[in-house]
Order: C-alpha cells, then structure tokens, then sequence
C-alpha cells in the first residue's frame, strides 16, 4: 500500500482520529493518513464492518450518542 519513501518523509510519531472512517471522506482520508505514516485511529458505528486496511486502529462509536463520546 505505502512505499518506504513515503513512511520516511511522514512526520515521525504523528497520529490521527479520524471519525467517520467507515466510508466515504473520512474512509479516504484515513486510509491517506496511514499512506503518509500516521498512526491512524478510526471511529464510527460501522467501524468493525469497514474495508480498512488492518493497520488501521477501529474504535467503535456512534457519535450521535453522547454517551459514547463523553469519555
């Protein structure tokens, strides 16, 4: 998926959440984010469901619960 010339020029240590990474923007933008070697963390309700790359970190929430984002 990356080349080793991508993951050098990536910010060492960097990580992103992205909410909505279950398709869609936010699927694109999650899977560009670990292209250029974030540590990626992905939220939604069908966050376990997802095509996503397995490097991916999947964090199940529905963010329309504040329940479940009030941690």
């Amino acid at each position: 998926m990356t080349n080793d010339r991508e993951r050098k020029e990536a910010p060492a240590g960097k990580v992103a959440l992205v909410t909505g990474a279950s398709r869609g923007v936010g699927r694109g933008i999650a899977i560009a984010l670990l292209a250029a070697g974030f540590r990626v963390y992905g939220t939604g309700r069908s966050i376990d469901q997802a095509d996503l790359p397995r490097e991916i970190r999947r964090l199940r929430c529905d963010h329309l619960k504040d329940e479940e984002t009030a941690h």
